[in-house]
C-alpha cells in the first residue's frame, strides 16, 4: 500500500498489523523521497506506523540492488500511472535504478 500512498492526493497513515510494524521500511520511505512525497515513520525509525504524503508525479530512484524485492515491488505497482507509462529498470553503479516519469 505504500507505492499507492504515494500516487495518492494527501496524507495516508499505514498502521499495520503487529508483524509489519516489526519490519523496517527505511529504503522504500527514501525511494518515496526521491519521489518527492513525504514519507516518514511515526517511530522514527522506519518501522510502521507510516505516514506518507503524495502525489509524485514520478522521476528517478535509486535503490540499493541487495535489498528485498518487497521495497521494489511497492514502486513498479504505480508505475503505470505515469501518463506515457514510462517505467524502466536498469543497473547503474552497482544501484538498481528505477525510472518512472515522463519522457519527451
Amino acid at each position: 500500500m505504500s507505492g499507492p500512498a504515494g500516487i495518492a492526493d494527501g496524507t495516508t497513515v499505514l498502521t499495520s498489523d503487529r508483524s509489519l510494524r516489526t519490519r523496517p521500511h527505511g529504503p522504500l520511505l527514501d525511494a518515496l523521497d526521491q519521489l518527492d512525497c513525504r514519507a516518514e515513520s511515526t517511530q522514527g525509525d522506519g518501522r510502521a506506523p507510516l505516514v506518507i504524503t503524495g502525489p509524485t508525479d514520478g522521476g528517478q530512484v535509486s535503490l540499493a540492488n541487495d535489498i528485498s524485492s518487497h521495497f521494489v515491488a511497492p514502486l513498479l505497482m504505480v508505475g503505470e500511472r505515469f501518463l506515457d507509462d514510462s517505467f524502466s529498470l536498469g543497473k547503474w553503479r552497482n544501484r538498481t535504478r528505477l525510472v518512472a516519469g515522463f519522457y519527451r
